[in-house]
């Protein structure tokens, strides 16, 4: 029987206390394994699982958040978490090579905090992502009239060029970074002649090191992610290759890649991946948003921002994804929107109801029996 969906929308939690209440018994808590017990044995058949794929197709939902936003795209974001805020830097504004930076607060106001001095220089097609352990971000690469290798990192109110002078990874663009396991992993791009690279690289603070040349095809204008919760590693999606689009998912697990699935979202070279709590979340062409449920893809089927959108950022709070700019239909884009799932309660079938009702009439006659025993 189907099963459908109650959203209930996050208000706070807690416990209202009287300090007139009366203590209960201590004989009172000994019914307490007995009624674990029956639930444990019950639930199956009345509760259906709210984490199962199916029921978490319509828990997810985009809210226009912002129309004044800077104009961009091509543009990098990523949320740092020692500020609480979404940071953008660069991208295009009107065909324009930007190097300002931008701090965002979902539902709040987007605020321009560049330095007035030792900025990054104006670029766009690069790639950012937040080291948790050292409250840094970390940006890379990217172009403008030249193909850019150079590393930047972004405390919060200044910006320090750490490029090495020793190794790093070859000037490239339309690659993709992820926080993973204390590091920053980089993976692929197109270098200045336009090659597809299939390289993987970790930033560490101090210096890049190679650390695989195999595993995804060598590509461009995939996407990153690593959840902070739940499924370890770093996520990476689709891309194109020079020849076709891609649709394939890897997963990076600090010294190997492995290909998890080939199934769910359409090959695109349009995507945007962030890592939100438990499950890295995907945007594809700007229409479709996927989340990574139990090893699979599941399509959302609630409203998407609009208009459809290409060459946009998404990063992920602490409670919201949020999407902002790109190019659409009518030219480059200033809107923010704030993505979120809310806690998903299904409603249970005919069945599921009766037995409810004899768990509650079971649990209470529990009660009254051991009050009374207590009483007594």
């Amino acid at each position: 029987m189907s099963k459908s969906i109650v959203r209930v929308h996050p208000v706070g939690s807690g416990e209202l206390h009287s300090a007139g209440s009366p203590r209960r018994s201590s004989k009172a808590g000994s019914w307490l394994p007995c009624v674990a017990r029956l639930l444990a044995a019950l639930a199956p058949f009345s509760v259906p699982n709210v984490l199962e794929a199916d029921q978490l197709d319509e828990c997810f939902e985009w809210y226009h958040s912002s129309d004044a936003g800077p104009t961009r795209r091509g543009h990098a974001m990523t949320f740092h978490m020692g500020r609480g805020t979404i940071v953008l830097f660069g991208g295009s504004e009107s065909d324009v090579l930007m190097n300002d930076t931008w701090e965002y607060v979902p539902f709040g106001l987007w605020t321009n905090v560049s330095p007035t001095e030792n900025n990054p220089p104006a670029r766009e097609d690069h790639a950012m992502a937040y080291n948790e352990e050292r409250a840094v971000t970390v940006l890379f690469g990217g172009a403008n009239e030249d193909v850019l290798n150079d590393t930047w990192e972004w405390d919060g109110s200044t910006w320090v060029d750490v490029s090495p002078g020793a190794t790093t990874p070859s000037a490239r663009a339309n690659h993709a970074m992820a926080a993973g396991g204390g590091v920053t992993i980089l993976f692929g791009g197109q270098d200045e002649q336009g090659t597809y690279l299939g390289d993987t690289w970790e930033w560490d603070g101090s210096a890049w090191t190679l650390r695989a040349t195999s595993g995804p095809l060598p590509r461009a204008y995939h996407s990153m992610a690593s959840p902070r919760y739940g499924d370890g590693g770093v996520f990476l999606f689709g891309g194109n290759d020079g020849t076709s689009d891609l649709g394939d998912t890897w997963l990076w697990d600090g010294s190997t890649w492995s290909l998890i699935s080939t199934g769910g979202p359409s090959p695109t070279a349009n995507s945007n991946m962030a890592g939100h709590s438990m499950w890295p979340a995907l945007v594809v062409d700007g229409t479709e948003t996927w989340l990574w449920i139990r090893g699979s893809w599941v399509k959302q089927t609630g409203p998407m921002p609009s208009p459809s959108r290409v060459e946009a950022a998404m990063a992920a709070s602490l409670q919201f994804l949020v999407l902002h700019g790109g190019s659409g239909s009518s030219g480059d884009l200033s809107d923010t929107w704030a993505g979120y799932k809310p806690l998903c309660v299904p409603t249970v079938s005919a069945w599921g109801a009766a037995v409810m009702a004899l768990l509650v009439l079971t649990v209470g006659s529990i009660v009254l029996v051991r009050r009374r025993q207590a009483v007594a």
